[in-house]
């Protein structure tokens, strides 16, 4: 977004869709080299951001603001309290921490990301750390915001120099590659330049990256201030571990979906920011709701902006309050919803063998019932109540009939509004 209004706290949430052949994903044992973590890293195979099982991972949270600025302005810095309240009221599971080349120095991370690197493996909750740069890496070419030099800002606060991209990037990756639960944003936004000029520039980013750790997960924006990514579908990106990511804020039209729609049927594709301003522009109506339905359709993941009560667009109505906006309230009901992600879409199961169904737990309750779909209309009962806790063991009957029409439900036992499908197909065979 290309206006912040004063504050810090960002909204990060994502989600993926699955579309997973079983040559293509096998199973890798965690790396010794990683910290101890119950987040497992993640990668990319086919369209899908998957786990070390090779389970589709679904990821949806908030941006905070910069914690730079959290700590200067408001004199208190990062608070564990509220990355706890995301974890476990507001159910988020990766949080996008936005770092302003304007702020960037060689401490950094260690006095400003550290102690929320240390709190996301705490509370579970993978943490999107995104290069908040804007503009023209390769010209120069930014846009120069009104309060650029209101303190703290020193004058540039998207600043695209490719060189200091570069720096702050092999420093994020050197500190944390080690830390399986950490992901990297490459350059918030470009802006004016075309997609072709920016692809090699995107590439050089990935690079270095790579370069420290190549199982590093990485997001690659579009062009027009991380909006379109059209280009992509005739020149992607050459590289592994690659999530394209979009901006679709209100007022840029509709014209992203159709790409979407196409794009994350062969490549990941990542929501990592949307929101809508109170009383302009967007609404919950004809903006925010079609958005998270158009995601939950696609499986796609998303991280809002901005979990803040200043930064805009905020979710939060006051500093001293947890109490969400109109905007916020949409997020808060968003992620507290159950979500089914494997099978998800694109699996091939076979009749005897024992599968895991897996679920984001939300805020639904203590027990779920487990229904298996056919074309639409329920087929069977796999359990009528199993605890909520993410994951239900499943031997496929014999007697299931060979079909690739198959989705699971999962519905709270106690409310039958909070529920969730498989977003696309999957098969059972003998």
């Amino acid at each position: 977004m290309k206006r912040l209004i004063a504050s810090v706290f960002l909204c990060v949430m994502v989600i993926l869709t699955a579309n997973i052949s079983a040559d293509l994903c096998k199973r890798k044992s965690p790396d010794r080299n990683d910290e101890p973590s119950t987040l497992s890293r993640l990668r990319v195979v086919g369209n899908a951001i998957v786990d070390d099982d090779c389970t589709p991972q679904v990821l949806r949270g908030v941006s905070v603001i910069d914690p730079y600025y959290m700590k200067v302005v408001y004199e208190d810095g990062p608070k564990e309290e509220r990355f706890r309240i995301l974890a476990q009221r507001w159910k988020a599971k990766i949080i996008r921490v936005p770092v302003h080349p304007d702020f960037w120095s060689n401490t950094y991370l260690k006095h400003y990301v550290d102690s929320i690197v240390e709190w996301g493996n705490k509370y579970g909750m993978y943490i999107f750390i995104g290069y908040h740069a804007h503009g023209n890496a390769i010209t120069g070419e930014v846009e120069k915001p009104d309060w650029r030099n209101e303190w703290p800002w020193r004058g540039n606060p998207y600043n695209p120099d490719k060189r200091l991209a570069i720096s702050a990037l092999k420093k994020m990756v050197t500190r944390y590659k080690d830390k399986p639960w950490v992901i990297y944003g490459t350059f918030n936004e470009p802006s004016y330049i075309t997609w072709n000029r920016w692809r090699p520039v995107a590439e050089k980013l990935v690079d270095v990256i790579h370069a420290v750790d190549p199982r590093a997960l990485v997001t690659v924006s579009g062009v027009d201030w991380g909006y379109d990514l059209s280009g992509v579908l005739s020149n992607p990106v050459n590289r592994d571990n690659v999530v394209y990511e979009t901006h679709p804020y209100p007022g840029k039209g509709e014209s992203w979906k159709s790409v979407v729609r196409t794009l994350s049927g062969k490549y990941p594709v990542f929501i990592g920011e949307w929101g809508f301003p109170e009383r302009t522009h967007g609404t919950t109506k004809n903006y925010g709701k079609p958005l998270v339905n158009f995601a939950s359709e696609l499986g796609l993941g998303w991280t809002a902006w901005i979990w803040h009560f200043d930064w805009s667009p905020e979710m939060l109505i006051s500093r001293y309050s947890y109490k969400p906006t109109e905007f916020g309230s949409l997020v808060f009901r968003s992620l507290r919803k159950v979500l089914v992600t494997s099978p998800n879409g694109g699996q091939k199961w076979k009749t005897g063998k024992r599968y895991a169904i897996r679920w984001n737990k939300g805020n639904v309750g203590t027990y779920v019932k487990i229904q298996l779909f056919k074309k639409g209309k329920h087929y069977r009962w796999i359990t009528k109540k199993t605890r909520n806790d993410g994951k239900h063991a499943w031997r496929v009957p014999s007697s299931i009939t060979t079909s690739a029409a198959y989705k699971i439900k999962i519905t709270s036992t106690k409310n039958k509004k909070l529920t969730d499908s498989s977003d696309k197909n999957f098969t059972i065979t003998k």
